[in-house]
């Protein structure tokens, strides 16, 4: 199991320096129940120590979720049953599935989506796209079919799925939904605090590897530093 980084510098002298490497995400399912056409995953990101330990820096939690071939329940209640940050999502859907402009925007008929309920990076890590490299794993990963897509909410890496910018944002001309074009995705032309990438189209490919730098980058911590300012990671949720 991999450490987090609190537990890594526990027994480390404060001057010690750490280096991470070698980023992964690590992929494990959620889902308990009957309801199989939404299922949970959580996607750790990890990274390799020079102590040879594995460490947990983030992880990206999101929700796949697959059409059925008959009208059936409202996707908003299967959203509205997990959590509040799986029903922000429920502006999208129509009755049983995806509107119909989210998939005539990308022109493609959606037989499943990968919503993206958050993205959590360790503020130390911040600044250096590894949000937007994760999110460019769990797509490469995940949209196994030209018929996906994947959805994620305007934000950044404090694993809220923030869809409304505060006033003060506005006021300042935030766009926080610029941070996800990094992963290939663009905003929905009709739910613009949303971003999409299809499957069916090369952009995420090209997006994850120009992230390439990313994958291959060394990050030096001090022991110190990840004390002050290191949050706790549960690394295994229930």
């Amino acid at each position: 199991m991999a450490l987090t980084l609190l537990e890594l510098t526990d027994d480390l002298d404060p001057e010690a320096e750490l280096n991470l490497m070698f980023p992964t995400v690590r992929f494990r399912s959620h889902t308990q129940g009957a309801i199989d056409r939404c299922l949970d995953w959580r996607a750790d990101i990890v990274m390799l120590a020079d102590t040879g330990h594995d460490v947990l820096v983030g992880y990206v939690d999101f929700l796949v979720a697959r059409s059925a071939e008959t009208p059936g329940v409202r996707f908003a209640e299967i959203l509205d049953s997990y959590s509040s940050d799986a029903e922000h999502f429920s502006i999208l859907f129509a009755h049983d599935w995806l509107r119909p402009d989210i998939e005539e925007q990308f022109d493609v008929s959606a037989d499943y989506a990968v919503l993206t309920l958050g993205i959590y990076v360790e503020p130390l890590l911040r600044g250096h796209q590894i949000g937007p490299w994760a999110l460019a794993e769990v797509a490469h990963h995940m949209l196994l079919s030209h018929t996906g897509l994947i959805i994620a909410p305007a934000g950044g890496e404090d694993g809220q799925s923030t869809v409304e910018m505060t006033d003060f944002e506005r006021r300042r001309g935030t766009h926080r939904a610029r941070h996800w074009t990094d992963a290939g995705l663009v905003p929905l032309q009709s739910c613009p605090d949303f971003l999409c990438g299809s499957a069916a189209y090369t952009h995420m490919d090209t997006a994850r590897q120009a992230l390439a730098d990313t994958a291959a980058a060394t990050f030096a911590l001090s022991a110190a530093t990840v004390r002050e300012h290191a949050t706790i990671l549960d690394a295994d949720p229930c």
